[in-house]
């Protein structure tokens, strides 16, 4: 008995890694060595209440190391668990950073662009001085010349500026959607059967917004802009599916 049990505590050692757990068994060997010494030694004089005294001490020890051993085990797992929280903790940190830092440069690139989409005027022809053909010169020429107006490239335009936009919520005069050509930010059209100066400043019946179909060809437009200047426009084309207007537009200066 006392071979076996020294061979599972030798086993033991050799295959622990921990230097603790080899001290503890390193102690198990020698109280065990010690005891099966004074087992033999009692057994043999017959003195068994001595005997079972040395065997109870002796399975207290190793109650005892076994127990010291469990104790290190678990402090060991518990630091090693809190290190990695603590890790987990640090890069789910990181992760939050990144993902800030994209979210962030995500949100510049996209006002950016609706910068760009909504400020940057498309090229169109530069006012001239010269009135259109059949357009009055009235008070002065502000701005004048061709305008393509299409809800799938260029739908808005700033009458007073003479520019195109690709967007219909900038600060411009005229919109082009689903077939309807509309005054923004409080500029107004009306009918008119001349393009005189005076013909726009008599008292006409002014609208926000004019159906936009082929019969509008020819037709003359008074416009009175966001900046309260008079103007005329005559229609010049329209697409079959009016998604598409283009007009001479001629504005004249405030008297």
């Amino acid at each position: 008995m006392g071979a076996a049990t020294l061979v599972g505590a030798f086993v033991s050692f050799l295959r622990s890694d921990t230097p603790g757990d080899k001290a503890v068994i390193v102690a198990i060997v020698a109280l065990l060595s010690v005891a099966l010494w004074r087992v033999d030694r009692l057994r043999s004089r017959g003195q068994l209440d001595l005997l079972l005294l040395t065997v109870g001490c002796g399975m207290v020890a190793i109650l005892v190391a076994v127990n010291v051993i469990l104790s290190q085990r678990v402090d060991s797992a518990t630091s090693a668990r809190d290190a990695l929280e603590a890790k987990n903790e640090q890069l789910q940190g990181q992760l939050d950073d990144v993902g800030d830092q994209s979210v962030a440069s995500t949100g510049r690139q996209s006002h950016d662009s609706v910068t760009t989409s909504t400020s940057r005027p498309a090229t169109t022809s530069s006012a001239t001085t010269p009135p259109p053909t059949g357009h009055d010169a009235g008070p002065g020429i502000y701005s004048n010349g061709n305008v393509e107006l299409s809800t799938n490239d260029l739908p808005s335009f700033d009458l007073d500026l003479f520019e195109s936009y690709f967007d219909v919520y900038v600060d411009v005069d005229l919109n082009l959607l689903e077939q309807v050509l509309s005054g923004h930010n409080g500029a107004e059209l009306a009918f008119t059967e001349s393009t005189t100066f005076a013909a726009c400043s008599a008292d006409l019946s002014w609208v926000s917004y004019v159906p936009v179909d082929r019969s509008l060809v020819g037709q003359d437009l008074c416009v009175r802009t966001d900046q309260g200047r008079l103007g005329v426009l005559t229609i010049t084309g329209v697409s079959s599916d009016g998604d598409d207007v283009t007009f001479v537009a001629t504005i004249w200066n405030t008297p």
